[in-house]
């Protein structure tokens, strides 16, 4: 609340980029307290709602703009992204979502809900109803060398249209059957003529993705090996890049114990009833941190207690030391992608789809699939490929139980047909075109 009716001396970088572009800005939407949440609630404007069911949530943090392009009250948008904040809502809202670089995009003047906290970066990027949306804005803000010029820090590369194929129209017309039928695989459509090496993986070896997840992957496999690209299945598990990857992500992000968190947006604020429990998970002290993370391995809940256990306020020797070796997680990655010589990488958009709303505020851990590439630095984006179905359902019965987590994904992905389901799409580090492509 200690930010309502605050306006900016000027816009941030990237916003007048835009509008020296030609863009029309006509609405600002939801976000949740702390803009650091998988849902997307706060005690002013309340819970934002799925377009495709009002009993579940967009996700967040960018939830607002999801609905609202998922719903086609608009064809483009912005989001940040942080641990999936933008790729997330684009997800659970059926519509389009890319991650740019790290540093691509310039994050001056937007407000942090951990101003400092640089061990994981935020990304600023579009959100659009295709593909082809998200390319006009990246091209909009990169080209003419404006973004540098307001903004030394972000390099002067403009986008490279040689990189980027045109595509074919990404959504169905209006008055076309597809359209009527709700089928986003015209979304997939990528032109023929040029063979790429597509590496693909299904479990980051973290948390399983949900059946229609799964699904998602291997029908988007089958179109791009019938358009006569070549895909390679990678492993991500044996060698813990999965699993590392979110223990990082969740020890740099809380090193302080939540402290600038919970001052900066917190202090003398009444708490979101939904984030109440990820609050609290943030910013308990180091001992009771042990005592969850002994009684959960006591009771077998190995993930649990690892990703609580690491957590809390770390000294700056180790803080360096969680840096160094995301630097080498990050070297280990790019030497496996550039040994298979992959132009690019598909994996789930998720563990779950949309989840019934504060549902999502349990399951934060359940973002690894997108956080993943916020601790490799790596342009990432998902797209739509159609929708949860009844045989999701009902494969959603042999799904593992093994800890808490997994029972509140069962909730979350039980009954969830007509739930849109997505991939992601992600390459190395500056090929965001290719990764667009």
């Amino acid at each position: 609340a200690r930010r309502v009716g605050i306006i900016a001396d000027e816009h941030a970088v990237l916003i007048q980029v835009l509008k020296k572009q030609g863009a029309l800005i006509y609405a600002r939407t939801n976000v949740p307290q702390t803009m650091l949440s998988y849902e997307c609630s706060n005690p002013i404007f309340g819970q934002t709602l799925n377009p495709y069911d009002l009993k579940r949530g967009p996700g967040g943090s960018s939830g607002g703009e999801g609905s609202l392009i998922g719903s086609f009250g608009s064809i483009l948008g912005i989001g940040t992204d942080i641990g999936g904040s933008l790729r997330i809502p684009a997800a659970f809202s059926g519509c389009c979502g890319f991650k740019p670089s790290t540093g691509r995009i310039s994050s001056r003047g937007l407000t942090s809900p951990t101003p400092g906290q640089e061990g994981i970066k935020s990304s600023s990027g579009p959100m659009a109803t295709e593909v082809n949306g998200l390319v006009i804005i990246m091209r909009a803000l990169l080209n003419d060398g404006l973004m540098h010029s307001l903004d030394a820090t972000i390099p002067d590369v403009p986008f490279n249209d040689l990189k980027y194929p045109h595509l074919k129209p990404l959504l169905p017309e209006p008055s076309s059957d597809s359209f009527k039928h709700g089928n986003h695989k015209d979304k997939l459509s990528i032109q023929k003529d040029s063979k790429l090496r597509i590496g693909w993986f299904i479990n980051d070896g973290f948390a399983p993705p949900v059946p229609g997840m799964i699904r998602a992957v291997e029908e988007t496999k089958q179109v791009l090996i019938k358009r006569g690209h070549e895909l390679i299945e990678i492993d991500i598990q044996s060698n813990k890049i999965g699993q590392d990857s979110i223990r990082l992500f969740a020890t740099l992000i809380g090193a302080d114990q939540g402290e600038t968190l919970y001052n900066h947006n917190l202090h003398g604020e009444a708490v979101d009833p939904i984030l109440e429990q990820l609050v609290f998970l943030i910013t308990i002290p180091y001992v009771v941190r042990q005592i969850v993370a002994f009684f959960s391995r006591l009771f077998g809940w190995h993930r649990v207690a690892d990703l609580v256990g690491c957590a809390g306020r770390k000294t700056a020797t180790e803080i360096w030391a969680l840096q160094a070796e995301k630097k080498a997680l990050i070297h280990k990655t790019f030497d496996q992608i550039k040994s298979l010589k992959l132009d690019g990488l598909i994996c789930p958009a998720g563990v779950i789809p949309a989840a019934p709303n504060g549902l999502a505020a349990e399951l934060t851990p359940m973002c690894c699939y997108t956080a993943l590439f916020n601790v490799l630095e790596m342009p990432s984006g998902v797209v739509p490929t159609g929708y949860f179905n009844k045989k999701d359902d009902e494969e959603m019965l042999s799904y593992q139980k093994n800890d808490p987590w997994d029972k509140k994904v069962h909730e979350a992905a039980s009954n969830a047909k007509g739930i849109p389901s997505a991939v992601q799409v992600a390459a190395l580090p500056w090929e965001d075109e290719m990764c667009l492509h």
